[in-house]
């Protein structure tokens, strides 16, 4: 609501109305009190006045001339109490107030948050102002400390304080509340999930949880007002700090060490593995069951730091997943029917557990393979050590290097951050000689032919710095040779032979290829001194150069695209991308060097399968047979096939309730009162099954079958109605035995998102081996053991998601009043891998104070993605296996090496390795019999077969033995060595042909031309003499235009306009004529080419029209009435906009449209007669459009009739046109869209809510441009770069004024130097900048056009700048933004800006030696509106 359409309340509502709300109906306001103090009312009842001690309602007139004497003229109403002058209301806009000292913590330990609050009071927002913008509410992190390991976690405390006070029917009144995290997505993670102990039931006690509670329990991250924030591991909120590999806060690996082991040697019952220590993490202990079973009666269990069973005790093995609560964390265990079964946890522990195996049944032996990282503590000693990297050669050829002198962990010599050897004494550094296998060398690549035949003359040579070996010889960059000296001189003296007779060459034509390699070929003829062509048999072969050559052996650009990312969701429909660029070879090139209709798609849709869903089934029946009792149901979680899944893959919040209450009816009331009975199997009984029997197949599908029982607490065993029948364990399961297919599995995809949590995929196949044919067949999945199926979807975390509002802004692009466009960037997230290369991504988003935005420059966005390294991955390095142990085809032994090592040849620990991918060092072998000892021997290169463009080297290779011999060379086994190779030796000169000009005549016989150039490469102009090997193409050439015709048209003068304004047409006359111009019959001339005789004129519309509204509703309901309607003169704009007001006196009479007519819905003694609706809204938000509304026939008594029976003549009109005021255009094609007009012009355009005149041209073309029209004087808008140039650039004479003559200057004057005014400017009114290169409406007046808003000159090196800009933008309605900075690019290059006017004038004067001053490229030439 606008202040305009503000009222107060006592402008709603009178003096009495008010009364009538304080005291009830019929109170009115007491006569001869005072005004505006106090409200005193009274009622006809009543024998004197009431009040409520209140004043009257602000904005109630009052006339109070005793207090005030101009309320009789100008008006008062009541204020706070007291009767004023009747002032307009001004908004007040509302600012903040001070923050209020932070709360109280909301932990005592662990992290908790306390909290400021602000008040927009400051002042409050009053008369329609706006309300304060920005965060009321922030946070703080208080006692961060670590709790005390026996304090429960707080998440469980939360709980705990739900138990045997919070009673929920059909569970015991004295449930155990625990927290429940399986299932629950992470946009709930905030809101308080309790599950009741050893029970599927879970519910939601409260709407969020208390703040400083962790997310979940395998991350730092907390919730803060019911939404998880980043947070660190030292529990503060915001912070950056993660743990290091071995639990340590902020560590940095230097005190880890990973701990591995094997076990295999059991006896019967439970057989401890080993403990592992408090404070260790990235804990996994495996397993594998005998020969890959999942039944080999093995088991794995552990005990916590109390000696207390946590996981298969007593005999008990869990068979699915389950997740163990230890200390500070949980560990997953996968349940014992897998082949491989596993204990794992990536964060750290808080108490010892000691892990062991239980053996029972056919006592296979076990294979338990276990790693856990912990930190080596404060005792780690640490050194500097000579083991890093080797740097680069100093030098391409025969260069030094040096070693980078790295900090070492002194037990295991890994490398760690050099923190840890600050204050030691560094060993000294090693160097050492690199490159020595070549030399560099100038080289004479070729030589053109002397200059003359006879006599002295000049040749042009081609030098290259070349790098050379004994076998390759590469043309490398000219700054590697400077150290050998001056490079030879490109021209050098040559004698001709003065031979009688020589070779001359035609040009090459054209090659065969734009690109990926050609051919070009020329012919040759000799020819004598004359230049007479003779017999080639008077010239000698031997000095006749090659007739065919390579050409364009630069590869073609090609479409290249990046494997495609995972699908976006886990389940149903999302999208794949990939990424696609423009290749040729190894480098990425721009994208309009490939075709783009052959360009890839960047992304496609992805259908996986549905995602899985509760299913319900049904009620089953109620516990008591009168009265309340309870009612229970199935609920699980199932995929869309019907395959029954873990509860957690289900959406927690949406899981259907599986008890509720029954009522059967009022119990006899004959009968004693009884309570509501209670199911057997709630008493304190359970189910206890045995172990699983061996699969019934060895191969494929299989069952298996094991006892299951009712037992009570006291281990007797019971009928099973005493247990829960919805508990009840399997009896029999599938079972895969020895699966008759194995499962193969491809790389993972890439994580699809750049922060937060993504899911990777990969292919995952059940195959079969023939064994006859060695093949792979694909099989159904069944055919493989589907509990050692490989995981082909997996979570990829990628670093925290931001909200907006946490970003840092990175890039303002625009600075308005509103809209205040920036980009905004979030933190970089981890690297993509442990080490080696990566990637790191980050939010980028674009906002305005509003949210997110659309406004910001796409130029400047930054960057979302950069490499990250993470230093080298270790690894197994073996090396060559040593000659067998054996003679010629005897089986014996033979050994290698086998270290774990990085790339730099540091060899590691082996546990520094995966112990169980570790390469074999050992292998059976047979002795060699019959090898060969021939080899190939290559010779040089010979020089490249081109002296320009592109040729071929050759060599000789041969197979030779071990005396040097030339044996055949199928005796040498290795693969012969190439004996040719292309070589380039610098683009060729050529002829460049320009454009055809357009013919000299327009029908016969007729000349055009065209400019021949020698060039070398695309825009080095050279001497002609260079190209004379090739035949210069014609410069002329004769044209034939359509024959002349004997008879043509010939069209007369356009006759005026037949309207002064608005839209009439313009005629002439075309008549067909002799060449003599003498009129004939039409039928002579061609009437396909005959000229136009009439084309629209006045463009414009006409500056006054009748504007008429719409007819009002007839004054009778039936029979004849009428109707009225406004028509007034208005004033319209050459846009076709018609202007509010009206005009007197300007419209024509004559064309004044009717104000009054008849309208008739039919008899009102007829049966039946017309009825009309009220009209609906404007078709259309602005500009001209329609109104609709309902018409029906009715009878007499107003029911509806069908409309036949109604007198058709007498229908009202149910549309009629609408006008909603003008639609105005945002640019040049807008209007050109919406309007008629097609002249260039300047027009009133909407400009960020302001009529801005911008001048369109080209308004006949698709696209029109948009131009600034500038103040016409050619001294406000300029551009210079000043042409003088001192003798003595260190100086500055006249204190750097200019001079008038300049007699200290140079002769020639400075090579781009120029000064250009302008009358408009080229502006995107997109973004609001000025196109400051476009000179169409530009005059140069000397020199170069300089850019608008350029100046420079290359006068002084002394901060003496000369050159100057000028920009006046008075009158336009723009200024130049602040955000406007102007740029120095060249040497000693200093400037001057003055800012006038608020920025509707900016002069500078820039200069150097040489230097120039631009508008800063990455924000451009910005303007704002000037409101």
């Amino acid at each position: 609501m606008t202040l305009t359409q503000l009222q107060s309340p006592g402008q709603l509502y009178g003096v009495d109305k008010q009364c009538e709300l304080v005291f009830g109906p019929g109170y009115v306001l007491c006569p001869h009190m005072q005004t505006c103090e106090r409200l005193w009312c009274t009622n006809k009842t009543s024998s004197g006045c009431r009040t409520q001690h209140m004043p009257w309602a602000d904005g109630t007139e009052c006339k109070d001339i005793s207090r005030n004497k101009l309320c009789r003229t100008q008006g008062c109403w009541c204020r706070s109490g007291e009767c004023v002058l009747r002032i307009p209301l001004k908004a007040r806009n509302g600012g903040w107030g001070k923050w209020q000292v932070y709360g109280p913590c909301s932990r005592t330990c662990g992290g908790g948050i306390k909290t400021s609050i602000r008040q927009c009071n400051n002042p409050k927002p009053d008369n329609g102002g706006k309300y304060c913008l920005g965060k009321r509410i922030k946070y703080r992190s208080c006692n961060t400390k670590i709790c005390p390991p026996s304090k429960l976690d707080f998440r469980e405390e939360q709980c705990s304080n739900f138990s045997n006070r919070y009673h929920i029917d059909g569970l015991p009144a004295n449930v155990k509340w625990v927290p429940k995290y399986a299932g629950v997505q992470m946009k709930d993670a905030c809101k308080l999930y309790c599950q009741a102990e050893s029970t599927s039931s879970f519910y939601q006690l409260a709407d969020t949880v208390i703040d400083g509670t962790k997310c979940r329990p395998d991350t730092d991250d907390i919730c803060v007002n019911g939404k998880c924030r980043r947070a660190g591991c030292d529990n503060r909120l915001g912070s950056h700090m993660k743990r290091d590999r071995c639990g340590v806060c902020g560590g940095d690996n230097s005190s880890c060490k990973s701990e591995r082991g094997r076990f295999n040697n059991a006896k019967y019952g439970y057989n401890k593995v080993i403990t592992v220590p408090s404070g260790a993490t990235n804990i996994e202990i495996l397993q594998h069951g005998y020969q890959n079973t999942s039944n080999d009666w093995n088991y794995l269990s552990l005990r916590n730091s109390k000696g207390e069973y946590i996981l298969n005790g007593d005999h008990i093995v869990r068979t699915q997943k389950w997740s163990i609560k230890v200390q500070n964390g949980y560990l997953e265990y996968s349940g014992a029917n897998v082949p491989v079964e596993r204990i794992n946890s990536t964060r750290m522990i808080g108490e010892d557990i000691t892990v062991e195996v239980l053996s029972v049944g056919s006592l296979l032996p076990p294979d338990v393979r276990y790693t856990y990282t912990i930190s080596a503590g404060k005792d780690t000693k640490f050194r500097w050590d000579n083991v890093g990297m080797w740097k680069r050669c100093s030098q391409l050829c025969q260069g030094l290097r040096k070693r980078k002198i790295v900090c070492i962990r002194e037990n295991d010599f890994l490398m760690v951050s050099n923190k840890h050897c600050v204050g030691k004494v560094k060993p000294p550094r090693l160097r050492d000689s690199c490159n020595m296998d070549c030399y560099l060398r100038w080289k004479i690549m070729r030589e053109t032919e002397c200059s003359v035949h006879c006599g002295k003359g000049i040749k042009i040579r081609t030098v290259h710095c070349v790098k050379e070996t004994d076998k390759t010889s590469l043309t490398v960059d000219d700054r590697h040779c400077r150290h050998l000296g001056a490079k030879p001189h490109p021209s050098v003296m040559c004698e001709g032979k003065c031979s009688t007779t020589m070779w001359n060459y035609a040009y090459w034509s054209k090659c065969t290829r734009t690109c990926g390699g050609g051919n070009q070929t020329r012919e040759a003829q000799c020819i004598n001194e004359d230049a007479h062509v003779v017999d080639n048999r008077h010239c000698e072969d031997k000095h006749k150069e090659p007739l065919i050559q390579s050409c364009n052996e630069v590869p073609c650009a090609q479409w290249r695209s990046g494997a495609w990312t995972g699908c976006s969701v886990s389940c149903g429909h999302g999208k794949r991308h990939r990424e696609v660029w423009c290749g040729r070879g190894e480098d990425q090139v721009e994208e309009r060097l490939c075709d783009k209709k052959d360009r890839p798609e960047a992304k496609k849709e992805c259908n996986l399968e549905a995602c899985p869903e509760w299913y319900a089934g049904g009620w089953g029946p109620c516990s008591v047979t009168c009265g309340v009792g309870e009612k229970m149901r199935t609920v699980i979680c199932r995929t869309f096939n019907g395959n029954i899944v873990e509860d957690a893959v289900c959406d927690a919040s949406k899981r259907h309730r599986d008890k509720s209450q029954c009522y059967i009816g009022q119990c006899p009331t004959l009968s004693p009162p009884t309570t509501p009975t209670t199911p057997s199997y709630l008493l304190n009984s359970h189910w206890r099954f045995g172990i699983w029997t061996e699969c019934s197949t060895t191969c494929g599908p299989g069952l298996q079958h094991r006892y299951v029982s009712c037992m009570n607490h006291r281990g007797h065993i019971m009928d099973n109605t005493m247990c829960n029948p919805h508990h009840r364990p399997a009896s029999k399961q599938d079972c895969n035995n020895k699966a008759c297919g194995i499962w193969r599995q491809g790389k993972w995809r890439p994580c699809p998102v750049t922060c937060g949590t993504g899911v990777q995929t990969r292919y995952v196949a059940c195959i079969i081996l023939d064994n006859e044919t060695s093949n792979q067949k694909h099989m159904a999945d069944y055919m493989c053991d589907a509990t050692s199926k490989p995981d082909a979807k997996k979570k990829c975390d990628m670093g925290d998601c931001h909200s907006i509002e946490e970003l840092d802004i990175a890039v303002i692009t625009s600075n308005t009043v509103e809209k205040t466009s920036h980009w905004r960037v979030g933190p970089w997230g981890p690297c993509s891998t442990t080490c080696n290369e990566g990637h790191q991504g980050r939010l980028v988003v674009c906002q305005d104070e509003n949210g997110p935005s659309d406004g910001c420059d796409e130029r400047v966005k930054p960057e979302k993605r950069k490499i990250c390294n993470s230093g080298p991955c270790p690894s197994w390095n073996q090396g060559q296996w040593a000659e067998c142990s054996s003679p010629c085809g005897v089986e014996g032994q033979q050994s290698r090496a086998v270290r774990c090592q990085l790339p730099n040849g540091q060899i590691l620990a082996d546990s520094n390795c995966d112990i169980f991918i570790r390469p074999t060092d050992a292998r059976l072998c047979s002795g060699e019999c019959n090898s060969s000892s021939n080899q190939w021997r290559t010779e040089p290169w010979s020089s490249c077969s081109a002296t320009c463009g592109s040729g071929q080297r050759q060599r000789v290779v041969v197979c030779v033995d071990q005396t040097n011999t030339t044996q055949p060379t199928s005796t040498c086994s290795k693969k012969m060595p190439r004996n040719t190779k292309r070589c380039a030796r610098g683009h060729c000169p050529h002829w460049n042909k320009g454009r055809w000009s357009k013919c000299s005549v327009s029908c016969g016989v007729g000349v055009k031309w065209r400019e021949v150039k020698c060039m070398i490469n695309r825009d080095e102009v050279v001497d002609v003499d260079q190209c004379q090997n090739a035949t210069k193409p014609q410069t002329s050439m004769k044209c034939y235009r359509k024959t002349c015709l004997k008879f043509k048209w010939k069209p007369g003068p356009w006759s005026e306009c037949s309207k002064t304004c608005g839209f009439g047409r313009k005629e002439r006359s075309v008549t067909c004529t002799d060449r003599l111009g003498v009129a004939v019959s039409s039928h002579l001339c061609d009437n396909n080419s005959k000229p136009k005789v009439r084309r629209r004129c006045s463009e414009y519309p006409c500056p006054f029209i009748w504007n008429i509204g719409p007819w009002s509703e007839c004054t009778s309901s039936c029979s004849e009435g009428k109707q009225i309607r406004t028509v007034v003169c208005q004033s319209v704009t050459r846009e076709g906009w018609i202007l509010p007001g009206e005009v007197p006196n300007r419209c024509p009479l004559r064309e004044k449209p009717t104000r009054v007519r008849y309208c008739n819905y039919g008899d009102c003694n007829a049966d039946y007669r017309w009825r009309v609706g009220p009209w609906g809204q404007c078709t259309v938000r602005c500009g001209h459009g329609k109104q609709r509304r309902m018409i029906k026939c009715v009878d007499k008594k107003g029911r509806r009739k069908s409309k036949r029976r109604c007198i058709r003549l007498y229908r009202p009109e149910s549309s009629r046109a609408c006008y909603n005021g003008p639609c105005y255009a945002r640019s040049c094609k807008e209007l050109k869209e919406i309007t008629t007009i097609r002249v260039d012009g300047g027009y009133k355009l909407m400009v960020d809510r302001k009529l801005i005149t911008i001048y369109c041209k080209d308004m006949r073309k698709a696209i029109p441009l948009e131009y600034l029209t500038l103040p016409n004087d050619r001294h406000q808008n300029y551009a210079e770069m000043f042409d003088h140039r001192l003798r003595n650039p260190a100086s500055c004479p006249n204190n750097g004024t200019r001079p008038q003559v300049c007699n200290r200057c140079r002769r020639k004057p400075y090579k781009q130097a120029g000064s250009t005014t302008y009358s408009k400017v080229r502006i995107d009114l997109n973004t609001l900048k000025i196109l400051p290169t476009d000179g169409t409406f530009s005059n140069v007046h000397s020199g170069k056009l300089i850019p608008f808003g350029t100046a420079g000159d290359c006068y002084s090196s002394k901060a003496c700048p000369q050159g100057l800009f000028s920009i006046n933008l008075t009158g336009t309605g723009l200024t130049v933004s602040e955000n406007t900075t102007w740029t120095l690019d060249g040497n000693k290059a200093s400037q001057r800006i003055w800012r006038l006017r608020d920025g509707e004038i900016i002069r500078g004067v820039c200069g150097g030696y040489c230097g120039v001053c631009s508008p800063d490229p990455r924000t451009g030439l910005h303007l704002q509106v000037l409101h």
